[in-house]
């Protein structure tokens, strides 16, 4: 099975570095979120990785609906079968975010 994404560029998973340079966050930070539940991974053998797809999704949600998009909130919808636009979001402007 490849690591890259059919018919597209770009891996199908990150490593944890990978995904919190991307995100700009600290390994740490996304360490802490996949322990609590509140960020979406897969464990192999003690080893975790970020699904690129997970990352894409939240960014749609949070570009379609002007919102950020809380990790905890997106993986906890999926696990419930959810769809996230159920799960209470916080409005950019409300965090002094403003996207024109």
């Amino acid at each position: 099975m490849s690591m890259e994404r059919s018919g597209s560029e770009g891996p199908r998973f990150y490593t944890v570095k990978a995904a919190a340079d991307l995100l700009r966050v600290s390994p740490m930070t996304i360490y802490r979120a996949v322990e609590a539940g509140e960020f979406p991974a897969v464990r192999t053998r003690g080893r975790i990785s970020i699904p690129a797809k997970a990352i894409d999704l939240m960014e749609q949600e949070a570009m379609a609906g002007r919102a950020v998009v809380d990790s905890a909130d997106f993986s906890s919808a999926r696990a419930s079968g959810e769809r996230l636009r159920d799960v209470p979001r916080h409005p950019l402007r409300s965090q002094g975010l403003d996207l024109g």
